[in-house]
C-alpha cells in the first residue's frame, strides 16, 4: 500500500499556496542560514529580491533545529551572499546538509493543521473483523495491548507482513514456546467460543501455534499449530471450562529465535449477539458500510490446521448499532446482530473509515498526495480569508471556491458515491 508522509503533504500545499522555497543549507550560525549554491538563494545584490523572503517562517527539516520554526527578519535576507537572518536565534548553529523550507503565506503549523482537518473530512473502505480481543487487528499504535513472555513484539507496516489494514504485529522468540498474549478477556464458563489468527511469511521449520488459556485456573484450555510454513489461518473451537472466568489469547512460536507475523487475533462467542466497535467508528449509522460472514470454504486440512483454497461470503442479513456507556468518552459503540448471533466463523464488518490525523514529519497516510494535498490546500484558504482584510476577502474567496472544487472531484474519484440499500425498514446511504 502506497503511504504519504506529513512532510511530503505539507510542501505540496505549500508549494500551490506559493511564496514557498526549499534548500539545503551550506553553513549558518543560530541566528543564520547560509546557502550559497542555490539560485533560489544566492545571486547579485538585487537577484533574488531582498525582500523575497521578509518575514517569511524558516522550518528547519534535518539537524540539531528541525522542527524549530523561526521568522526571517525586516532586511534579513542577503541575496549576494545567500544569507537569511532569524529571530529569534535557535539554540544550535545551522550547519552544511541541514535541510529546511521556507513559508511566506502560512506558519507551517497552520498549514499542518489544515491538512489534519481535510484527513478527518476524507474516507476509505475498511475491513475488519468483530473480535473480543484488544487489538486484534493491529492497528493501535504499539503493542501496549499485548504481553509478551519469551518474546519480544513489535508493530510492522510491511505489506509482505500485514494481513490486512495498515499493521501486522512480529512475534520473535527469545526461548521456545515465546508467546504475544493478549488482554485478558471475560468469558462466560461452560459457552462455545472460536478463536482465529492469521500470519504471513513463516519461515521453515518455524511453527506459529494458537493457545486459548484459562486465565482464572492458570491452565490450557486447547491449541492448534501449524507446520506447513507460508501464509495460513489457525483456528480453534473450544468449550470454556466451568469456573473459567477469563481466558487470554496466546500466539505462540514454539521453537527458539524464530519470527512469525501475525494479524487479525480473533475470538467470538457462538450465539452472541452484541460485539463492541472499535473506537474510531465514530457514527455507525453512516459509516458502517456492509457486515458479511464466511458462508463457503473449501480447504485442505489436517487434525490441526487448514488454508483456504476457495471462499464464498453473504451478507449479514440485519444488524444494528447501540452506544456503550461504558466506552471511552461515550465514543464507543457495539454492533448487534440479528438472528442467532455469531458460529465458528468470522464476521467482518466493511465501513467507510476517517483517515487518521498525522503529527511527526515522518507519520504517513494511505490517501493519495494529490487528494490529501487539495483538501489541505482548501482548509488553508479558510484560514486566509477568516484573517483577511476586508478589502482581500474576495480573493481568497475565489481562490477557496477553486480549492473545493478540486477537493470535491479528488472524493469523487477516490471515494465512489456510495450505494443505497435498505435495513431493517431504513433507507440508508452506504
Amino acid at each position: 500500500m502506497a503511504t504519504t508522509t506529513l512532510k511530503a503533504i505539507r510542501q505540496e500545499v505549500a508549494a500551490r499556496l506559493g511564496s514557498y522555497a526549499s534548500g539545503t543549507a551550506t553553513g549558518g550560525t543560530t541566528s543564520t542560514v547560509v546557502i550559497n549554491n542555490d539560485a533560489e538563494f544566492i545571486g547579485d545584490t538585487n537577484t533574488p529580491s531582498p525582500d523575497l523572503y521578509e518575514a517569511s517562517w524558516v522550518l528547519p527539516t534535518s539537524g540539531d533545529n528541525a522542527g524549530v520554526v523561526r521568522r526571517v527578519k525586516d532586511d534579513g535576507f542577503a541575496p549576494n551572499t545567500g544569507t537569511l537572518t532569524v529571530v529569534p536565534v535557535w539554540s544550535n548553529a545551522m550547519a552544511n546538509t541541514n535541510t529546511f523550507e521556507v513559508h511566506g503565506t502560512l506558519h507551517p503549523d497552520r498549514i499542518k493543521e489544515a491538512i489534519n482537518r481535510a484527513l478527518r473530512k476524507m474516507h476509505f473502505l475498511h475491513t475488519f473483523a468483530l473480535t473480543l480481543v484488544t487489538d486484534g487487528d493491529m492497528e493501535t499504535s504499539g503493542v501496549g495491548s499485548w504481553t509478551a513472555s519469551n518474546a519480544s513484539l513489535a508493530k510492522t507496516t510491511s505489506a509482505a507482513q500485514v494481513i490486512s489494514g495498515a499493521q501486522g504485529m512480529s512475534v520473535t522468540t527469545t526461548s521456545a514456546n515465546g508467546y504475544a498474549g493478549s488482554t485478558a478477556i471475560p468469558v462466560e464458563e461452560g459457552q462455545n467460543y472460536y478463536a482465529q489468527v492469521s500470519f504471513k511469511n513463516v519461515a521453515a521449520a518455524t511453527t506459529p501455534k494458537l493457545v486459548a488459556y484459562d486465565a482464572t485456573g492458570s491452565a490450557e484450555i486447547d491449541s492448534t499449530t501449524w507446520t506447513e510454513g507460508g501464509d495460513g489461518t489457525l483456528r480453534l473451537a473450544f468449550r470454556v471450562p466451568d469456573d473459567c472466568r477469563s481466558l487470554v489469547l496466546r500466539l505462540q512460536v514454539v521453537e527458539n529465535s524464530k519470527v512469525v507475523y501475525y494479524d487479525e487475533a480473533i475470538l467470538l462467542q457462538q450465539g452472541r449477539r452484541s460485539y463492541p466497535l472499535p473506537t474510531f467508528v465514530l457514527n455507525p449509522e453512516s459509516e458502517i458500510h456492509e457486515v458479511y460472514t464466511l458462508a463457503y470454504q473449501s480447504v485442505r486440512t489436517s487434525s490441526d490446521q487448514s488454508r483456504p483454497m476457495h471462499r464464498e461470503y453473504e451478507v449479514w442479513p440485519n444488524w444494528d448499532h447501540l452506544a456503550d456507556p461504558l466506552g471511552p468518552s461515550g465514543q464507543q459503540y457495539s454492533i448487534i446482530l440479528a438472528g442467532g448471533g455469531t458460529t465458528a466463523r468470522p464476521v467482518w464488518v466493511q465501513m467507510w473509515r476517517r483517515f487518521d490525523e498525522l503529527s511527526a514529519d515522518s507519520d504517513t497516510t494511505s490517501a493519495a498526495l494529490d487528494w490529501a494535498a487539495a483538501g489541505g490546500l482548501m482548509e488553508c484558504y479558510k484560514i486566509l480569508r477568516s484573517s483577511a482584510p476586508a478589502a482581500d476577502v474576495t480573493i481568497w474567496d475565489d481562490r477557496l471556491s477553486e480549492a473545493r472544487s478540486n477537493f470535491i472531484a479528488m472524493n469523487q474519484r477516490y471515494v465512489p458515491r456510495k450505494a443505497i440499500r435498505v435495513r431493517a425498514g431504513h433507507l440508508e446511504k452506504m
